[in-house]
Parts: C-alpha cells; sequence; structure tokens
C-alpha cells in the first residue's frame, strides 16, 4: 500500500477545493488505480493509500501529475515512503559518506538521492568509524540483510535502529505532533537542552 499527501493549502483555498480540483483534473482510472483510501496525518495533511497489487508504481505516477497541478499553485505535495535508519560501522579512515550513500544504493537497489546520511564518528577504542543512514523501509531491509556489507572495498557491519518517538515541536514533549498539542507552553524557539 502507497501514499501521498496533499497538505500545505493556502490561506485563499480550503483542502476540501483543493481535492475537488484534484478529482476533476486527475482521474484515478487514468493509473489503472480503482480507489484510494484516506488517512488524516499526523501532521494534519492527507495520506491517500492506493491498495492492491502495483500500488507503488500506480502511487508514483499518480504523485508525479499532481506534483505538476499542485506546485505551481503554491501548494505542496510529497508522496511519502517509510522511511529506517541505519547504523553503520566499521569504516576505515579512508572511507567517506559519498561511498556509504553508493554501497547504500547499490545493495538496496534505490536512488542516491533518496539516502541521507551523517558524519562519520571514530570510536575510541578502535579508531573505526561508524555513521547514521536513512533511506526507505524497503532498502534498509535489503541492505541489513546483506550485512556485513562493502564499503570501498572493507567490510562493514550494519544495524538496524529502532524507530523514533514522535515529538512536538511546540511543547517538545513525545506522543504527539503540533498539529494535536494541546499545551499551552511554546517552546519551539528553544533548543532540546533549554526546556
Amino acid at each position: 500500500m502507497d501514499t501521498s499527501d496533499a497538505s500545505g493549502v493556502s490561506n485563499q483555498r480550503t483542502l476540501g477545493e483543493v481535492i475537488q480540483t484534484i478529482r476533476g483534473e486527475v482521474k484515478l482510472s487514468d493509473y489503472e488505480i480503482t480507489c484510494l483510501r484516506p488517512k488524516r496525518a499526523a501532521t494534519g495533511g492527507i495520506l491517500y493509500e492506493v491498495p492492491g497489487k502495483g500500488s507503488g508504481e500506480k502511487a508514483d505516477k499518480r504523485a508525479e501529475k499532481l506534483k505538476a497541478l499542485l506546485e505551481p499553485k503554491g501548494l505542496r505535495f510529497t508522496r511519502p515512503v517509510k522511511r529506517a535508519e541505519l547504523r553503520i560501522s566499521g569504516m576505515d579512515d579512508a572511507s567517506t559518506p559519498k561511498d556509504v550513500v553508493e554501497a547504500v544504493a547499490a545493495v538496496g537497489g534505490c536512488v542516491a538521492g533518496d539516502i541521507k546520511v551523517g558524519k562519520i564518528n571514530r570510536s575510541p577504542a578502535n579508531r573505526l568509524g561508524s555513521l547514521w543512514v536513512q533511506c526507505s523501509a524497503a532498502a534498509a531491509k535489503k541492505v541489513a540483510d546483506s550485512s556485513p556489507i562493502s564499503i570501498g572495498g572493507w567490510i562493514s557491519r550494519v544495524e538496524v535502529l529502532g524507530a523514533r518517538p514522535l515529538q512536538c515541536f511546540k511543547c517538545l514533549e513525545t506522543g504527539h505532533s503540533r498539529a494535536q498539542c494541546k499545551e499551552k507552553v511554546d517552546r519551539s524557539g528553544l533548543c532540546y537542552r533549554c526546556d
């Protein structure tokens, strides 16, 4: 099941008006989609799930058309993909974040532009490097299942990291997002140390 997200509606148009425009200009049948399953996202936007076989490809094609339709009007449209985080460790001094991105893209079967990496940190004990990687959940599973992987000709271990808890960027508490925040205090201008 794959999803798309319609959010960022300007003040002049309501979300309902935008959805009516989409329904009139982008027909589901053009993408061999029989129905969509709407859900409210934690951020307040609407997610539309495309159920059934081949949903990923259908959602990608529809997302391209919707992006072309909505972005010139100043509306934001995204095609969300479930993401996962990895820690890759055991890298030598010559390894770079670019080497890691290339290795993850090759093993995970994804596009390098969809991969985020942190900086390489060196362990005080053995001076080998490790870094954080975020990519699609499907690519992360392939990379983790292939562990250890080769980065620059050296074997590196892959560890899947647990999901982070949802955090509100208004009150800085966990368990909810800004859209559902009921706290009166606004800590959005503070760093995590100053709460």
